[in-house]
C-alpha cells in the first residue's frame, strides 16, 4: 500500500514539476497568495515536516529564512535551480514514504519564484497600527516597526506621499516620530530590507481630527407670507451665514402644496414663485457649509382666492335675494341696499361678526324665513364675509 502511495504521489509530483517548467517566468497560480509567503510555509510545511532532520545544528539547516539563504537550497526565482523545491518535488524529502503534498509542493514552487521572501505586504515586518489622535491634544505621533521572529532588519525607509504639512524624524530607523501635522488623513510607507536582501514594504494611517468640531451653518428662509388672486407669484429671500467657515450652497424645495408652483433660482439664497393657485404651499431652503455641514428652515406660502366685487355680490346675492325689502323704495326695518353707499350702512369693514348684513344673513334672519327668497347658500355667505373682512372695497 506504501509503495501505491509513493507511486501515486511521485506521478503527481513529476506531473506538477514539468508543467511548471514552462512556467518558470511565471507567478500565475491558482494558489491563494497567503500560502505562498514563507510565513505560511515556514508555519505549515518547515517546522512540522522538516525541522526534525534540517535544525540549527543540522546540516542545510531550515529554521528561518536567513539560514536558508545561507545553506544555498534557494536561488530566488529560480525554483527548478533551487535544491530545496527540486528535492520535495522529486519526493526524496521529507521521506518517500510521507511526501509533501501537490499543493504544498507548488506553494514551494511559487515562493522561490516570487523572490523568496517572507512577503511584500507587511508579514515579517509590522509597520505599527492605524492611530487616531485630536490635534490640541497630542503634539506627536510616534511608529514602531517590530520584525517578525527570526527576522533581521537591515535598513528602514519611511516616506508618504502625503502633501498635507508635517515634520518627520527616523525616517531611517525603526521608529517614525511625527508633528507638525495639521487635521487630516497621511499614510506612511515603510520600506525595510532584511539580512538577505529583502525589501518588506509595510503602510500605516494617522488619522487627524481637530476637537474644534465644524459648526453648521444658519439659515432663515424668511417670513410666511400670503397673496390674494389674481397675484400668482412669490419671493423668498434666505439669509444664512456660517459661524466658522462660509456657506457653499443654497438649495430649495417643495414641500407641500400643488405641483402647479415654478421655482426659479432654487439653487440660490433668492426663490421666485409662478404658477400659484389657490391653496397652502409650504417650501424648504437648505444650507450646506465648506465643510459639508447641513441646515434648513422652512416657510409657508398662503395663496388666498381673489376678493368677491361689490358689483358681482350686487348681481348674484343683493338683487335676487334682497330687493323685495330693501330696494326700489322699499327699506324694512329703515335699511336701503340699493346701491353701494347704502349697502354699507349695515357693514363694518374689515370685521363681518360686527357687521349686520352679515350676521343677519348668515343666521338666515335675512332674507327671513317664509320668504319668497331663499337664504344664502353657504358659498354666497363665504363670498359675503371674505368680501367684508378685506375691507368691503367698492368695487
Amino acid at each position: 500500500m506504501k509503495n501505491l502511495k509513493f507511486l501515486l504521489v511521485l506521478l503527481a509530483s513529476l506531473t506538477l514539476l514539468n508543467a511548471c517548467d514552462s512556467a518558470e517566468n511565471s507567478s500565475r497560480s491558482l494558489v491563494d497568495p497567503e500560502l505562498t509567503t514563507y510565513l505560511s510555509i515556514d508555519t505549515d510545511i518547515i517546522q512540522p515536516q522538516c525541522l526534525e532532520c534540517h535544525g540549527p545544528t543540522n546540516a542545510y539547516d531550515l529554521s528561518s529564512l536567513q539560514s536558508i539563504t545561507a545553506s544555498g537550497t534557494v536561488v530566488p526565482n529560480q525554483p527548478n535551480e533551487s535544491s530545496f523545491y527540486t528535492t520535495v518535488a522529486s519526493v526524496e524529502v521529507p521521506h518517500p514514504d510521507d511526501p509533501l503534498t501537490p499543493l504544498e509542493i507548488e506553494r514551494i514552487r511559487l515562493w522561490i519564484l516570487n523572490g523568496a521572501g517572507i512577503s511584500d505586504t507587511g508579514s515579517a515586518v509590522d509597520a505599527g497600527a492605524d492611530q487616531n489622535i485630536i490635534l490640541e491634544n497630542v503634539a506627536s505621533a510616534v511608529f514602531n516597526a517590530v520584525a517578525a521572529d527570526g527576522v533581521t532588519i537591515e535598513s528602514y525607509a519611511w516616506t508618504t506621499d502625503s502633501t498635507l504639512p508635517h515634520v518627520l524624524a527616523g525616517e531611517n530607523t525603526a521608529q517614525l516620530t511625527v508633528t507638525n501635522y495639521v487635521a487630516g488623513t497621511y499614510e506612511f510607507i515603510l520600506s525595510a530590507t532584511d539580512t538577505a536582501g529583502v525589501e518588506i514594504i509595510d503602510t500605516v494611517n494617522l488619522i487627524v481630527t481637530s476637537s474644534a468640531a465644524n459648526m453648521p451653518p444658519v439659515v432663515d428662509a424668511g417670513f410666511d407670507q400670503t397673496v390674494i388672486l389674481p397675484t400668482n407669484t412669490a419671493t423668498f429671500v434666505a439669509t444664512a451665514s456660517d459661524p466658522d467657515g462660509a456657506v457653499a450652497s443654497f438649495a430649495w424645495t417643495q414641500l407641500t402644496g400643488p405641483l402647479t408652483a415654478v421655482l426659479a433660482g432654487a439653487d440660490t439664497d433668492t426663490l421666485q414663485l409662478s404658477g400659484l393657485v389657490n391653496d397652502v404651499y409650504s417650501f424648504r431652503v437648505t444650507v450646506t457649509d465648506n465643510l459639508g455641514a447641513t441646515t434648513f428652515d422652512d416657510v409657508t406660502l398662503t395663496v388666498e382666492r381673489a376678493t368677491p366685487s361689490f358689483a358681482t355680490l350686487k348681481t348674484t346675492v343683493f338683487d335676487p335675494k334682497c330687493a323685495r325689502c330693501h330696494m326700489n323704495g322699499n327699506n324694512s326695518g329703515g335699511y336701503a341696499m340699493n346701491n353701494y353707499a347704502e349697502t354699507i350702512t349695515e357693514v363694518v369693514p374689515n370685521q363681518p361678526l360686527n357687521s349686520s348684513l352679515f350676521v343677519r344673513t348668515n343666521n338666515n334672519s335675512m332674507p327671513p324665513l317664509g320668504a319668497v327668497e331663499q337664504p344664502l347658500s353657504a358659498q354666497e355667505k363665504a363670498d359675503l364675509r371674505l368680501w367684508i373682512e378685506r375691507g368691503a372695497p367698492n368695487n
